[in-house]
């Protein structure tokens, strides 16, 4: 039982709610990155914000979008609908 529940979880087609996967029928998240000099000076109890949002789209883009788009593609999926995901991520800003 058990089993066959991994086993439909990992089917390539299954829409899951997991997000940034190469499966393009999931969802792309983008966490707020957080810039060096908060991580060094902020101490352990700093919340992570971005003071800029045109570079936290930017980063997002840079360490998320692009690399998700790669992996859908090598994992086999469409290569059309790959794209369209990246692109709708790009209008949805």
């Amino acid at each position: 039982m058990i089993l066959a529940a991994l086993v439909l979880l990992a089917a390539p087609s299954l829409q899951t709610n997991v997000v940034n996967q190469g499966n393009p029928s999931t969802s792309i998240y983008c966490p707020v990155f957080m810039t060096k000099g908060e991580a060094i000076f902020g101490g352990p109890n700093v919340k992570p914000r971005g003071y800029n949002k045109t570079l936290q789209r930017h980063m997002c883009f840079t360490h998320i979008v692009r690399p998700l788009q790669h992996i859908c593609i090598l994992e086999g999926f469409d290569q059309g609908k790959c794209i369209k995901r990246s692109l709708n991520w790009i209008r949805r800003k």
